[in-house]
């Protein structure tokens, strides 16, 4: 099943190459098959662990190159949340199972490091995120089950600058 994946993430590298600068639509065509191929997976036969209370699980699904097109397939367990922070890449996010509360957020003028909130999206069994290199994001598991959801990003977690360097203040941080 897994080599389905790495199929997928290979035609990406060859139709996209590391462009970090993906249009909207090409990023909803990307979503709507990956969307397609995550609904051909029998998730159960892979028997991944989901996380536990408070606890993030990633599980490599396919990387193309460490600058090219990468998916995972992430289970964050309940009660988790994410400050404001950034990819710096773009990503496509397709529920599996469970809900997340993805909330999207605008640069405060002024303050290149603080933001307020623009947007709100859930994220479950079916649904899809997508989000350009430059947008900015938290995240929350609502609901009493762990989630998974594959996550496809335009460089792998391997190339990327370490967390804190991507994280954000909210409006009413001081």
């Amino acid at each position: 099943m897994l080599t389905q994946f790495q199929s997928f993430v290979e035609q990406l590298m060859h139709r996209h190459g590391t462009r970090d600068d993906l249009t909207q639509a090409e990023l909803l065509t990307i979503a709507e098959n990956l969307s397609a191929l995550c609904e051909t997976i029998d998730w159960h036969a892979l028997q991944l662990p989901a996380a536990s209370r408070g606890q993030e699980v990633l599980h490599e699904l396919a990387v193309s190159s460490p600058t090219g097109p990468s998916a995972y397939l992430i289970s964050d367990g309940i009660g988790v949340t994410s400050p404001p922070h950034e990819h710096q890449t773009w990503a496509v996010i397709v529920g599996v199972r469970g809900k997340e509360l993805h909330t999207k957020y605008k640069v405060v003028p002024g303050d290149s490091r603080r933001v307020e909130v623009d947007t709100s999206i859930s994220v479950g069994a079916g649904e899809v995120l997508t989000l350009a290199a430059s947008d900015i994001h938290s995240t929350k598991v609502v609901g009493d089950q762990p989630t998974y959801h594959v996550h496809l990003y335009g460089v792998a977690f391997s190339s990327w600058p370490p967390f804190s360097s991507r994280c954000y203040k909210t409006e009413s941080a001081t």
